[in-house]
């Protein structure tokens, strides 16, 4: 998928209506948040030129009982990145577990991954080069740098 020259010549304003509600309309209630959404836009977002060589399977689970699904995996390799609202049938190599909410801030810069770690509002179960490596495949929202006016 690409824009076409009318999309382009549209996106400016389009970032700018982003920044605006980042800004001004507030984060959203958490019974809101939707993970599907949430990873469609972070498989979007994943920085390519720090990905491993080979492929990784990050696999999320989320906390909440009231969620209908609460898995999903996102496939990492050097080229390309998938999200599967299924099981993919491969040994996950990171499991992320927290809920919606926390995730959702983290991704949109509004908290600090470690900090989220520190404080056990997320869990990252990898091995300890996996764990250092994580960090960098996580990119952010593009309003990730945007204050909220409280």
């Amino acid at each position: 998928y690409h824009l076409t020259d009318a999309g382009e010549e549209l996106a400016p304003i389009v970032k700018a209506v982003g920044v605006w509600g980042k800004r001004w309309a507030g984060a959203p209630g958490r019974e809101d948040l939707d993970p599907s959404l949430l990873l469609w836009d972070m498989h979007r977002r994943v920085p390519h030129e720090h990905l491993p060589d080979t492929r990784v399977v990050v696999h999320f689970h989320f906390t909440e009982p009231r969620l209908p699904h609460r898995d999903f995996w996102l496939l990492l390799e050097p080229d390309e990145v998938d999200v599967c609202y299924e099981d993919p049938g491969m040994k996950p190599d990171v499991t992320v577990v927290t809920d919606v909410g926390t995730l959702t801030d983290v991704w949109m810069g509004d908290r600090v991954l470690a900090d989220a770690m520190r404080r056990d509002e997320l869990e990252l179960r990898a091995s300890p080069r996996l764990r250092a490596a994580f960090p960098r495949w996580l990119g952010l929202s593009m309003f990730a740098g945007e204050p909220r006016v409280r």
